[in-house]
């Protein structure tokens, strides 16, 4: 058999298996929680610190927060796109937001997320966004996390 009729196939059959292979669907499965044991134990706090009024939303995306609008260059919105804060208040009427809360493990002592952090505080406060940073704990004083909110408010 002719080695170039050989080397065709060969390449033939890596065209469709490259081609099958690109069109098949990613798979998903659900991570379960969407909180870790640190965020869901200080969201326990915050379900009762919290003021009438307000509602407690997890998990939101700086994009869905702020928005690039005096510079609309593709890499300001690329730095808040997929940065996350672990925890928002809004007003129930209005959906007005009210404060950004972050709760800091100890992943927080890294450079890379002093850096991160960094970044957040000026892109929220730039938008006139409060922030409040909570140190994680083992058990947290309900009193005293709604004396802090109130405080931010």
């Amino acid at each position: 058999m002719n080695p170039i009729y050989i080397g065709a196939a060969a390449v033939a059959v890596l065209i469709t298996c490259w081609w099958i292979w690109s069109r098949r669907k990613p798979s998903y499965e659900s991570r379960e929680y969407l909180l870790t044991q640190a965020e869901h134990r200080f969201f326990q706090v915050l379900l009762q610190a919290v003021p009438e009024g307000l509602h407690i939303c997890p998990q939101v995306r700086m994009a869905d927060l702020i928005d690039c609008y005096r510079d609309s260059r593709r890499s300001s919105f690329a730095a808040i796109a997929h940065k996350h804060i672990d925890f928002v208040l809004m007003e129930v009427e209005t959906a007005e937001i009210v404060l950004a809360i972050e709760v800091d493990d100890a992943t927080h002592q890294r450079p890379d997320r002093m850096e991160r952090d960094r970044f957040i505080e000026d892109a929220l406060n730039t938008a006139g966004v409060p922030l409040l940073r909570v140190p994680v704990a083992a058990h947290y004083d309900v009193r005293r996390i709604r004396s802090e909110i109130e405080s931010c408010l």
